[in-house]
């Protein structure tokens, strides 16, 4: 059914997103994420499981301290 194959594609870029070496978040309008891959997680010290919690803000200074 039309619906499997979307699940079945959500489930592929999932996979691709998640082995990638590069760092990946995703996150809504307002700033709040809902997806790290696992380098995204390690990189920044948040669990995936708790990726709801936290809001682009609250990572920004890791990154601004990284490039100086």
């Amino acid at each position: 059914t039309e619906r499997k194959q979307a699940e079945n594609h959500l489930k592929l870029w999932q996979s691709l997103i998640n082995a990638s070496t590069d760092a990946m978040q995703v996150s809504n309008e307002d700033g709040t994420f809902f997806y790290l891959n696992s380098v995204a997680s390690e990189r920044v010290g948040i669990k995936q499981t708790e990726v709801h919690n936290y809001k682009v803000r609250d990572i920004e200074k890791i990154f601004e301290t990284e490039g100086a």
